[in-house]
């Protein structure tokens, strides 16, 4: 290869240096954003089910629940590496057919074979577009729950955290949650000024709406911790390349160098 052609792919090389970089860079930011955002929301999550275990545990009040409803959190952008792939085997199942399917990410969805039966949603790629998905996510929930049932519906959620994939199950509330089948927070009942039942649906509302945050923080969390390590590599594998292309240029150099030498001997013989 001829140094003009090396120094032209070393520019190359360097301007997609520069952009793997960045993209680096704003993982990092979008980390410790999500970081903290976690922590206030599983505090949030915590207590409404901490008051949820409490009404049961004076007011052991049945919970039905009516159609099952299985959402899939995948990546809207891509350059993370394996993300995407890791839960398709999750998606596709025997059992498609026995509930509602939701898949949500550009980056999962066109993944999945045509004949895939499944509800299409977008996905965030920042922090600040979560509330927005969940809402569109919730009315989505609202008009399957009206088609099917007047239950609650039966709402599990596959997506993945730091170190692997979990499906966690947000609806409904158990009715025998940790702090209820031990003890409640109080003694004795708590005045309530709306009947158990309708404070318990509330309850159940909030529920869902904070773990489906907790949920898709964590999912865009992990998925940035993969574009982390997926950039690092492809930034190590380019950092690989260019050293070999300054050696091949060096190379290149010193046979240029040593060409030139031969030509001013061969010229100094010829001199009289």
């Amino acid at each position: 290869m001829k140094r003009h052609q090396i120094q032209a792919k070393l520019k190359n090389y360097g301007d997609v240096h520069a952009m793997l970089s960045a993209m680096k860079s704003v993982a990092l930011v979008e980390l410790k954003k999500l970081g903290g955002q976690l922590e206030r929301q599983h505090q949030t999550l915590e207590t409404v089910e901490a008051a949820a275990a409490d009404l049961l545990a004076f007011f052991p009040l049945p919970i039905e629940t009516g159609h099952q409803v299985r959402i899939v959190i995948g990546s809207e952008r891509g350059f993370c590496g394996d993300f995407n792939e890791s839960l398709l085997p999750c998606v596709i199942t025997n059992d498609q057919n026995q509930h509602s399917l939701i898949v949500i990410g550009s980056g999962l969805t066109e993944h999945l074979p045509e004949q895939t039966t499944c509800y299409r949603l977008p996905g965030p790629s920042i922090l600040e577009e979560i509330s927005a998905i969940i809402e569109g996510l919730s009315k989505l929930l609202a008009e399957i729950q009206r088609a099917q049932t007047e239950k609650p519906l039966r709402i599990s959620v596959l997506h993945h955290v730091q170190h692997g994939i979990i499906e966690k199950l947000i609806s409904p509330i158990s009715s025998t949650p940790k702090q209820a089948a031990s003890a409640p927070s109080y003694h004795s009942a708590p005045a309530l000024t709306l009947p158990p039942e309708e404070l318990l649906a509330g309850l159940m509302k909030q529920s869902i709406l904070l773990s489906l945050q907790e949920i898709f923080a964590q999912s865009l969390s992990a998925e940035n911790y993969q574009r982390v390590a997926h950039m690092e590599n492809a930034l190590n594998h380019l950092d690989e390349l260019n050293q070999k292309l300054l050696r091949e240029m060096n190379r290149a150099r010193q046979e240029n160098i040593i060409q030139e030498i031969e030509t001013i001997l061969l010229n100094s013989d010829e001199l009289p």
